[in-house]
């Protein structure tokens, strides 16, 4: 992903913050009716670099309006201050991604003094230095981990969701049987057939429980 270049107003409302001694960088200062513009630049810049998928979930958003998306940083900028403009340290996230990662830490060095520019130094799939099919892979709404960061973005964004929401896990009553093809969903060496299986099978349980549910 090509990181933003600010232009314009932006550039120097962003150098006059990064010249500022450390104590004095706040993360609030994102808010300030100052840095909109730049809030807007960072938006719109990573919107189209992400062809309006989330960073996180990679689910689509098929609008541009700043109001439905976050300007996300990867680092939080509460945490780190000093990274709020640091291009590589940002993306564009959907709302419901970002309020679950909150200020959670994702470095693996919190203590280091630069920005940490490579993959290793991050616990989760990095937006700029991470191809993120090689570390997750969706099947529709069915999120499958492939690697350890993988794992960690699921934990920390809450990517499980969107299955939990498509098999009515909070809502579907459940058996022995729902859940082991359920399970068999998410087994990293499932075969297409039972995937297939599988799914044929939830599709009649929620059949009966839909029938039972009208009868009653």
């Amino acid at each position: 992903m090509i990181p933003v270049v600010y232009s314009g107003t932006c550039v120097e409302i962003v150098n006059d913050y990064d010249a500022l001694d450390a104590h004095a960088q706040d993360h609030k200062y994102w808010s300030d009716e100052k840095v909109s513009p730049v809030r807007k630049q960072i938006k719109d810049h990573y919107i189209a670099q992400q062809k309006r998928l989330c960073c996180y979930c990679r689910k689509e958003y098929p609008t541009n309006h700043n109001g439905v998306w976050d300007g996300e940083h990867v680092i939080s900028k509460a945490l780190a201050p000093k990274f709020m403009f640091e291009p590589r340290n940002l993306s564009a996230s959907c709302k419901d991604c970002n309020g679950v990662k909150l200020d959670k830490e994702v470095r693996v060095n919190p203590a280091l003094k630069k920005f940490p520019d490579e993959s290793a130094h991050y616990t989760i799939v990095h937006p700029h230095f991470d191809e993120y099919g090689h570390h997750l892979k969706w099947l529709d709404d069915v999120v499958i981990p492939v690697t350890g960061k993988g794992i960690a973005l699921i934990a920390m964004c809450n990517l499980i969701r969107f299955g939990n929401a498509a098999i009515g896990a909070d809502t579907t009553p459940s058996t022995p049987e729902y859940e082991r093809q359920v399970g068999k969903l998410v087994k990293l060496n499932s075969t297409e057939d039972e995937y297939d299986m599988a799914l044929a099978s939830i599709e009649t349980h929620l059949k009966k429980v839909v029938g039972s549910s009208s009868e009653s």
